[in-house]
């Protein structure tokens, strides 16, 4: 079994593309996985990144600032202080153009918005404009579902949209039509992607989650 710690990292204002200070933001999305061959299973945890902690060195502050202030090393070990020391074998930081490009691949994934989302933050260069309703996201329009966050269940409401999304894209990856395309997606996702798995370790993964029944992953929200 394997614990990675996975993260989708904000937009560094400035940053020139492809460069390591894209990866220097806070956290926009944080999830803990354990991927288990001895049962098959993949069980998730999702982090709200305003989620407050003991950050060392800073003091109480969000989870999502700890690789602000230290990069992969110190956002592991905050989240596995955090969860009774918790061994975390493996990182990942994606950025937000990994999780477009990915969605596109595919040919987007079929997801239902449960109510019109309109929103513009200028300084993310974010701007949503989803109608309600069944619809196959591209990738701009996935990136829209998982970023809203202006409603009554702020953070947590986004977290529970990002794990819907999961989903959909799971679902999307083991369609047959798709299969000849994930080779191309790994090497295309790693230019976007900062991480200590190897590329063997990266396509195992992509084959153990294949082979995985719906009912053996599990997600989970941290209160």
């Amino acid at each position: 079994p394997i614990n990675s710690l996975v993260r989708g990292m904000s937009r560094v204002p400035d940053a020139p593309h492809n460069s390591r200070e894209v990866f220097a933001g806070r956290s926009d999305t944080m999830l803990l996985l354990r991927l288990d061959p001895r049962d098959n299973t993949v069980k998730m945890l999702s982090i709200p990144r305003d989620t407050k902690v003991d950050v060392p060195s800073v003091g109480v502050d969000k989870i999502n600032d700890a690789n602000v202030e230290g990069g992969p090393a110190l956002a592991a070990r905050v989240v596995s202080r955090t969860l009774n020391d918790v061994q975390i074998d493996r990182y990942v930081r994606i950025t937000t153009e990994a999780f477009r490009e990915l969605v596109d691949i595919v040919g987007g994934i079929d997801v239902y918005v449960p109510k019109p989302m309109q929103y513009d933050d200028n300084t993310q260069n974010l701007h949503i404009d989803l109608a309600q309703g069944w619809q196959t996201l591209n990738g701009n329009q996935a990136e829209q579902f998982a970023r809203f966050r202006k409603d009554q269940f702020g953070d947590v409401g986004r977290v529970q949209r990002q794990q819907t999304l999961i989903k959909a894209l799971r679902q999307r990856i083991s369609n047959p039509t798709v299969l000849p395309r994930l080779a191309q997606a790994v090497r295309v996702m790693q230019q976007y992607i900062d991480t200590n798995l190897s590329l063997e370790e990266m396509l195992a993964l992509v084959g153990f989650g294949l082979k995985l029944e719906p009912d053996n992953f599990k997600m989970d929200l941290l209160p």
